[in-house]
This record gives structure tokens, C-alpha cells and sequence, in this order.
């Protein structure tokens, strides 16, 4: 029978949009419960949501990872009731990253979503220049891999990352850089947050700063890699015990590989600041450059991640 038209409790002739795991036993593997086909005839898809939103992914999983942002954050399939293992979420993480690939094309309708995306952003640039407004952008190249929002809450244990709710890219928010030039300012200047340079860029509880940060976009569609932290005593860092007695690091305990998303190596990201001061708006492009350069953005820049290279854009 249909999923569409089954009940808040999965029986025919209900009404709402009753979750297709509401009230009913856990799907066997393989089937039990309406589900998209994996690739290559694998086991049937279970996608944890509404009975309609089901019903509207179709027969195909191609449906599903149309969208990378939704693939990621709303569509996390499984094959095995309620089953998230490693493993598992290396293969969700996978078709995810593959699916960027043919993103990345200059036909693809995504890739010319961002083009027109970068097109109305400067389009208001030139509307606020008429009001005297000034715009700088720097462009950051990738120079290894970069991840952003690891810690972030997802279905997916330690794979956060940052994309775009609208396009579904990966993006660099505004909110990071300024905490990035903050942070520069202060293990690099010692400044600290009640310093007239800092409220004045930044603004405090009494003023607003006098420059504009803008959300940092691709320049051209990115593309994903899967990448890897293995923690190898989880047991031992986790402090679990034994019969009253905390577990020593061995060789014996058993790794605990956790996948994730990162940003490829060579990707451009467009950082863009607004100010009606030239004088202080230029200072600051200098402090962004020298602290992502520096310090890197994202996570895990200690381990090498987040390395940007700087070039300033034409004004």
C-alpha cells in the first residue's frame, strides 16, 4: 500500500504526516518499510522521515543527494534498523562527496546558482558604493583540505560541517572571521575586547563596529573529500571501568574510526568587508589576511587543517 496514504499511526486512512517509524516495529533488512533502492540493486533505503516526504524521494536515491545540504543534514539513509554505524556513515559520506564532483560543473544548475549568487553580491556592492560606502575582497585558496562545524549537531557523530541551507555549498560565515581577527588582534597585539580598535571595527553593547563582514562564499563550486580521525584508546580517554577498576591503554582496545567531510585542497573562498571608512576598512583586510594566513580557519588547524593562501581581489 501507499505511504502517502497511511495514518499518524501507519494505518490506512489516517490523517497527518505520521512518521513511517511511528508505532510500527523496526523495518527488517531489506525491506518492511517503503525505502529508495541503493545503487548496484544494494539493500532498500529507509529514510527516517514523514510518510509523504517518502513518498515524494520516489524510487530512486538519486533524489535524495540532488541536494548536498540536504543529503547531509536531512536525508541520512540506512540500510540495517536504526543503524548508524562507521561504516556505515563512510558510505553516506562518500556518495555525498562523489555527488559534488559532477556539482562542480560549469553546466550544472548548482554551479550556475553561485554564479548568479557572487553576481547579486556585487551588484550590491555597486548600489552601496552610490550610498559611499567602500568594499574590499580577498580571496583565501585552500592550501591542503579545510572543515568547518565539526562539532556542529547532525545525525552523523562528529561530521559536522557548515553548508549553505539554500544551495547546499560549504561556506565560511562572517561570524568566524570575525572571531578570527579577534583573536588575532589579541595574541598578536594584545588587545583586548574593550580596545578602541577593536569596538570600533566590531562595535560593543553601546556602538555597532563600523565595518561589514559578508558571509565568505566559493568562488566555483567545491568539491568534498572524506577524511578520517581515528581514536585509538577511546575506552582509556573515555575512562570507562572494568569491575571498578579504570582501563589502562593497550594495544588490545580496539580503534574507533570516526568519518567526516572536509573542503578539498585548491578550493577559493571570496571574503568581502564593507566600511564608510576607507582608512580602518583597509586596516582590517590587512589584519583578516595575516590571521587566516597565520592562524588558519575552521578546525582542527593545529593538525594542518584550514591553511589559506591570501591574494586581495580588484577593488
Amino acid at each position: 500500500m501507499d505511504s502517502r496514504n497511511r495514518g499518524r499511526s501507519g494505518q490506512p486512512g489516517g490523517r497527518g504526516r505520521g512518521f513511517g517509524t511511528q508505532g510500527q516495529r523496526p523495518p527488517r533488512e531489506g525491506g518492511g518499510q517503503r525505502g529508495d533502492r541503493a545503487p548496484n540493486d544494494g539493500p532498500r533505503r529507509h529514510y527516517p522521515l514523514p510518510l509523504d516526504t517518502q513518498g515524494l524521494l520516489g524510487d530512486s536515491p538519486a533524489i535524495a543527494l540532488e541536494h548536498p545540504g540536504l543529503a547531509f543534514q536531512r536525508f541520512i539513509w540506512y540500510d540495517r534498523p536504526w543503524q548508524l554505524d562507521q561504516k556505515h556513515q563512510q558510505r553516506v559520506l562518500r556518495e555525498i562527496a562523489a555527488q559534488t564532483q559532477a556539482l562542480s560543473r560549469e553546466t550544472s544548475p548548482f554551479s550556475k546558482a553561485l554564479k548568479a549568487l557572487h553576481d547579486r553580491a556585487e551588484a550590491a556592492q555597486h548600489i552601496l558604493a552610490s550610498a559611499g560606502w567602500q568594499a574590499r575582497s580577498i580571496t583565501g585558496t585552500v592550501d591542503w583540505r579545510l572543515v568547518t562545524g565539526l562539532g556542529a549537531a547532525g545525525v552523523l557523530e562528529g561530521s559536522g560541517m557548515v553548508l549553505h541551507r539554500l544551495y547546499g555549498f560549504p561556506y565560511l560565515p562572517a561570524s568566524g572571521l570575525k572571531g578570527l581577527i579577534k583573536h588575532f588582534l589579541r595574541i598578536e597585539e594584545q588587545r583586548h575586547d574593550t580596545d578602541p580598535l577593536i569596538v570600533q571595527i566590531f562595535g560593543d553593547q553601546k556602538q555597532r563596529g563600523a565595518v561589514i563582514f559578508w558571509d565568505a562564499l566559493p568562488t566555483t563550486w567545491p568539491t568534498l573529500d572524506v577524511d578520517i580521525i581515528n581514536v585509538h584508546l577511546q575506552e582509556y580517554y573515555a575512562q570507562h571501568s572494568e569491575d571498578g577498576q579504570l582501563v589502562p591503554p593497550a594495544d588490545y582496545l580496539s580503534p574507533n574510526p570516526v568519518y567526516f567531510l572536509t573542503v578539498a585542497a585548491g578550493t577559493r573562498f571570496c571574503f568581502r568587508l564593507l566600511s564608510r571608512d576607507v582608512s580602518l576598512l583597509e586596516q582590517t583586510v590587512d589584519y583578516a589576511r595575516k590571521a587566516l594566513e597565520l592562524l588558519g580557519f575552521g578546525a582542527k588547524t593545529r593538525a594542518g587543517y584550514g591553511g589559506l593562501s591570501v591574494t586581495e581581489s580588484a577593488k
